[in-house]
């Protein structure tokens, strides 16, 4: 019971980042955007994840791509684990477990077109405050191009 109370409570206290994630995943439909989600607990990512579904975004094919802490190219990652033929957005978890965390950035930047040519659709960033960080130091022309929500 007690933490049905707390997940209702941290649901009430975030329904205004949650109405701004979804305002920008709908207007970004059918286009290519960057969204960066800036969440920095697991459990929060969670429950918002559950409120998307809810409110009917789960319908929308919105495909989720965790990365592996490995991981070295992003690009070549959604490329590879991408299961939904023209997903109506993408949500890429990890980024705050992988090993090489500056270099990964650094490579966005640098094929940050190839996203734009191959994705017609809202690519949403889930992000601690560490690695939004590194994303506007290592990565701005990338990041130039986002929307940020907390």
């Amino acid at each position: 019971m007690l933490k049905r109370q707390q997940a209702e409570n941290i649901i009430a206290a975030n329904q205004q980042s949650l109405r701004s994630l979804e305002r920008a995943i709908t207007f970004s439909k059918n286009q290519f955007s960057v969204i960066l989600l800036c969440c920095n607990y697991e459990f929060l990512r969670d429950i918002i994840q559950q409120q998307l579904a809810i409110n009917g975004w789960g319908n929308e094919r919105i495909q989720s791509i965790t990365l592996d802490k490995k991981t070295t190219s992003l690009y070549t990652t959604i490329q590879s684990q991408l299961t939904i033929d023209q997903p109506a957005g993408l949500m890429i978890m990890g980024f705050e477990s992988i090993y090489e965390i500056d270099d990964l950035l650094r490579s966005i930047n640098q094929v940050r077109d190839e996203f734009r040519k191959r994705y017609q659709t809202p690519i949403i960033f889930w992000v601690n405050d560490q690695v939004l960080q590194k994303i506007m130091r290592l990565a701005p022309d990338f990041a130039s191009w986002g929307s940020y929500t907390n």
